[in-house]
């Protein structure tokens, strides 16, 4: 059986930017990193943790939607689809938790 990757979880402060679906301000970053650890890049994918949506740093740092380049190789991103799976799960989860 091949060695499990180690994964550090960090996060990043940035300048407040919007995201492009739902505009809530964002201003800071978390990646999951399996070997080199670094702030986001323009290119780098990111998603709004308020309402899910996949987005793109672009080359000023504010988000931007993916082209349909992008898109295609998201969808072929297996450790993306499985983190969107993952907060697709948390959400449901959270949804039916009891309250009080």
């Amino acid at each position: 059986m091949g060695e499990a990757k180690r994964r550090v979880l960090r996060d990043y402060r940035m300048a407040p930017t919007n995201c492009v679906n739902c505009g809530k301000e964002l201003d800071a970053a978390a990646s999951v990193d399996t070997g080199e650890v670094r702030p986001p890049r323009p290119g780098d994918l990111t998603v709004c943790m308020d309402c899910r949506h996949l987005m793109v740093f672009g080359d000023d740092m504010k988000f931007r939607n993916p082209t349909e380049k992008e898109m295609i190789e998201i969808a072929g991103n297996q450790e993306m689809v499985t983190a969107m799976k993952m907060l697709h799960w948390a959400d449901r989860f959270r949804s039916t938790e009891p309250k009080g």
